[in-house]
């Protein structure tokens, strides 16, 4: 029992991400819902609310770096960091968001173990390793698709005059650019 209650809660845990992929998503719709209908002004007030989670969020991260940093190095590493680990973990929604939903669907997929490249000096390359795949995953196309869809929403919101997520499609933007970076730069090579 204790084995299964664990396992609940871990992958319980890692559903944030379909949420966070969810709210970044239906973000762009209500960014242009909230100013064709001014009516709904007090319900986007009351929602912002929600916001507070960013806190928790924060909160955690900077009493863990505490206890690994002490003084100034401290402040200075947290404030270079988060940001950076926020906007990274926005980027990487789409392929957590599909693993907790296949962990959750009870579909079985097969363990992809990290390739190791065996490379002990400075002479040899990974890039001759025979096990290496390279080629274009469709989730690639959606990172691209969701960077160019988050850029249009910061296009969205300066134009209708609405700033306040703003930073959070630009960290969204960002997020997926760079996974999408990262998954196709050994094919640029």
């Amino acid at each position: 029992f204790s084995n299964k209650l664990h396992a609940f809660f871990h992958l319980f845990n890692s559903s944030i991400f379909i949420a966070i992929l969810i709210t970044a998503v239906l973000s762009v719709p209500m960014l242009w819902i909230k100013s064709i209908h001014p009516e709904l002004a007090l319900l986007f007030q009351v929602g912002s609310v929600f916001l507070l989670g960013f806190f928790s969020i924060a909160i955690f991260y900077w009493v863990a770096n505490k206890h690994l940093m002490k003084g100034i190095k401290h402040e200075k590493y947290f404030f270079k960091t988060f940001p950076l680990f926020i906007t990274v973990s926005m980027g990487l929604s789409l392929h957590n968001a599909l693993a907790v939903a296949e962990g959750l669907l009870g579909f079985k997929s097969a363990f992809i173990r990290t390739p190791k490249f065996n490379i002990s000096d400075q002479n040899k390359s990974w890039k001759d390793n025979q096990y290496i795949k390279l080629q274009f995953s469709w989730l690639s196309v959606l990172e691209i698709f969701l960077a160019l869809y988050f850029a249009f929403a910061i296009f969205l919101g300066i134009s209708l005059g609405d700033y306040g997520l703003i930073i959070f499609h630009l960290m969204l933007m960002l997020g997926f650019l760079m996974v999408f970076y990262h998954s196709v730069k050994p094919q640029l090579k």
